[in-house]
């Protein structure tokens, strides 16, 4: 009977160290993204929503990174990246990006 318990415990490992990483890979892109914020002079409000908005795009790239069999440790290089450029930027890439393959589409 204990060892039932074992078992189960040692199958949710994987997911509780996806866990850690996650939260470790969100903190570290909100950390980067409030600093960078305040340094910029931004007002504590937008340098907060800014972290939040970082490390919810950092912790929303697991899954996409599972998809691609690709490491999920790149979740954390990527939340940096991210956080670094900033979410003004990335949305700006995003959006020519996808207006260029509308474009391109529509010819």
């Amino acid at each position: 009977m204990a060892h039932d318990y074992i078992v189960a415990i040692a199958l949710e490992l994987p997911s509780l160290g996806y866990l850690v990483l996650g939260s470790y890979a969100m903190m570290l892109s909100f950390c980067i993204a409030y600093v960078r914020s305040r340094l910029g002079d931004a007002a504590p409000g937008r340098a907060l929503l800014e972290g939040l908005l970082c490390g919810c795009l950092s912790l929303a790239s697991f899954p996409l990174l599972q998809h691609l069999s690709l490491n999920p440790y790149l979740a954390v290089a990527i939340g940096a990246v991210v956080a670094f450029l900033g979410g003004d930027w990335l949305k700006e890439t995003l959006a020519a990006v996808v207006g260029h393959f509308i474009d391109r589409r529509q010819r």
